[in-house]
């Protein structure tokens, strides 16, 4: 865990390549076939495989990549720091714990026997555009069992919402500040949209899922204006849409447009264009899945007590996974809590505990 975190893989701008290659050589001297699979120069994705046997093939999914730094560090966000029964660094935990107890417990298996395949999928780019997980899904996609090492504080995740990251230009026509009479305010023009749009929010509230919080859509950086005596032509919003299972990128992006297209009967001058930049789906396993059934088990076999099923708070890979036909759940040492925040932190009991989990459940699914 020291030496993954010690590879600076802030994204942006995304930096994975030494990283992924010390992984991968590390990994071959325990006896995997690796492969990097590169993305450009810097980005790189690790795959790690050993096969023994005709049994199941189980995949460990973790991303190398870890969020900017930005500021007030009381350490080296690049050096793991333990303090009492802490270490502290960027990725702590959100994910190279999570990554570097995979990674011990699939190569304490390399030298015993089971029967099947065990592949690491170490991934680059799972912060901004999932490039790492798209691009290697042609080795993972056969998998029958994947599990994804998020920080969950070790409970059982079935379900996590996708999202669409928005882009909406509200139209107007600029002219003098002192004329306003001659132009359309695009400023005003997105003020009626955004309101709009805080009542579809409000309406998306009633929307429910077992597990799931309901979805959501937020305004969440708006640009406009050149200058204070000119009158604006054009106004960007950006907006995160949250989905859940049922709901598509498509499916909301036609009732956002239904939205301003109201917008546009009432008001013949407003004007808009509404582009998606970024998506990706929800995700859910049902809880009486072989691969739910089977984590409970180990979990109830390690630690003497059944396993908290629960959702994953933020988006995430496994809707790759499952849309590719592979069941796919998430645990993983940290809390979600500590992703992406100041002095971030996770507890090395919990690491261990990981490792623990994650090599027995090796043992159980490839028996």
């Amino acid at each position: 865990m020291k030496k993954l975190i010690s590879f600076d893989t802030s994204n942006p701008p995304g930096n994975e390549a030494e990283c992924a290659k010390w992984a991968a050589s590390w990994l071959e001297s325990c006896g995997f076939e690796t492969r990097l699979v590169n993305h450009s120069e810097k980005r790189s994705s690790v795959i790690a495989s050993i096969r023994k046997g005709k049994g199941k093939k189980i995949v460990f999914n973790g991303h190398l990549d870890v969020v900017p730094v930005g500021s007030e560090w009381d350490t080296n966000p690049f050096e793991a720091v333990e303090k009492g029964s802490r270490i502290y660094a960027r990725g702590a935990a959100d994910m190279k714990g999570g990554v570097a107890a995979m990674i011990a417990a699939a190569a304490t298996m390399a030298d015993q026997p089971f029967n099947g395949e065990i592949m690491l999928n170490l991934v680059a780019d799972e912060e901004l555009f999932n490039v790492g997980t798209m691009k290697t899904l042609e080795f993972t996609k056969d998998a029958d069992f994947v599990i994804i090492g998020e920080p969950t504080c070790m409970e059982l995740h079935i379900a996590h919402r996708g999202l669409v990251h928005f882009l909406i230009r509200f139209e107007g026509k600029s002219c003098h500040g002192g004329l306003p009479e001659l132009g359309v305010n695009a400023i005003e023009n997105a003020a009626l949209g955004i309101l709009a749009l805080k009542e579809y929010a409000a309406l998306l509230k009633t929307r429910k899922h077992p597990l799931l919080p309901n979805p959501t859509f937020a305004s969440t950086v708006i640009q406009g204006g050149e200058k204070d005596n000119i009158i604006p032509g054009v106004c960007t919003l950006r907006a995160d849409r949250r989905l859940i299972p049922g709901e598509s990128p498509e499916t909301a992006e036609r009732e956002i447009r239904a939205v301003l297209d109201g917008l546009k009967i009432a008001h013949p001058e407003f004007g808009y264009t509404l582009e998606n930049y970024h998506s990706m789906g929800s995700g859910e396993i049902s809880s009486d899945a072989e691969l739910v059934k089977l984590a409970g088990n180990v979990y109830r076999d390690c630690f003497g007590e059944d396993c908290k099923i629960a959702c994953f708070p933020a988006s995430c890979e496994q809707t790759f996974f499952t849309a590719a036909g592979a069941d796919a759940v998430i645990i993983g040492p940290g809390s979600i809590e500590q992703a992406h925040v100041v002095n971030e932190f996770i507890e090395k009991a919990e690491i261990e505990k990981a490792e623990r989990f994650y090599k027995a459940f090796l043992k159980a699914a490839l028996h």
